[in-house]
C-alpha cells in the first residue's frame, strides 16, 4: 500500500518540484529543482522542455538541444518540442539536425499554414529561397490573412529574382496591414509594383 502511494503521489512530487524551480532564487536552483522534477515523472515531457528553454534564454544552445531531445523522447509527436529542437539546433549551428528535424515537422503536420510558415522562416534564413516560396506559398493558400507571412513571401520572390510576384505579394501585405514592415528593398518593390 505504502508503494502504491508513493507511486500515486509522484505527478504531484513533481509538480511540487517544478513549482519551487520557479520561486526559486537562482537560474541554476530552477535547473535543480526542475531536473528532480524531470527525474520523478520521467514521463512528462514537460519538465525537459522547461529546461530547454531556460538554455535558450541563457544562449546555451547545445544544452537546449540536448533537452529538446529528451523532451521530444517523452513524447515523440510534440509539435511545440519539434520546433523548439529545429530552432536550438539552427542556433547551435547544428545544420544536419536541424534540416531532419525541421523535415520532421511536416510529417506531423503538413497542413497546418503556422507549421508550414516555421518551416519556410528556418529554410529562407538557410538561402534556400526556393524551398521556402513554396512553402510560404501553401500557407498563404491555406490562410491569406497574416501580412507578415505576404511579406516573408514577398522576400523569397525578390531574392529568386520575381520582382513582379514580390511586388504582388507585398502589395497584399499592405492591404492587410497598413503598417507591415519591410526590408528596405521589399518596400520599393511594393511602391514600384501599384
Amino acid at each position: 500500500a505504502a508503494a502504491a502511494a508513493w507511486a500515486a503521489t509522484l505527478p504531484l512530487r513533481a509538480d511540487a518540484a517544478a513549482r519551487d524551480a520557479t520561486v526559486a532564487g537562482t537560474e541554476a536552483e530552477s535547473v535543480t529543482e526542475i531536473r528532480r522534477a524531470a527525474a520523478l515523472a520521467p514521463w512528462e515531457s514537460r519538465y525537459p522542455a522547461r529546461l530547454g528553454a531556460l538554455a535558450m534564454r541563457g544562449d546555451d544552445h547545445a544544452a537546449a538541444v540536448d533537452a529538446y531531445r529528451e523532451a521530444l523522447d517523452r513524447e515523440p509527436r510534440g509539435l511545440a518540442h519539434t520546433i523548439n529542437l529545429g530552432r536550438a539546433a539552427a542556433l547551435a549551428g547544428q545544420e544536419d539536425l536541424a534540416d531532419a528535424t525541421y523535415a520532421r515537422l511536416l510529417e506531423l503536420d503538413p497542413h497546418t499554414p503556422e507549421i508550414l510558415v516555421e518551416v519556410a522562416a528556418y529554410h529562407l534564413e538557410q538561402g534556400r529561397t526556393d524551398r521556402a516560396e513554396a512553402l510560404l506559398g501553401e500557407a498563404v493558400a491555406l490562410r491569406d490573412d497574416e501580412a507578415r507571412w505576404w511579406v516573408a513571401l514577398g522576400e523569397a520572390r525578390e531574392a529568386q529574382g520575381d520582382t513582379d510576384g514580390a511586388a504582388d505579394a507585398f502589395t497584399r501585405a499592405l492591404e492587410l496591414d497598413p503598417d507591415a514592415e519591410f526590408a528596405p528593398d521589399a518596400e520599393g518593390a511594393a511602391t514600384n509594383g501599384e
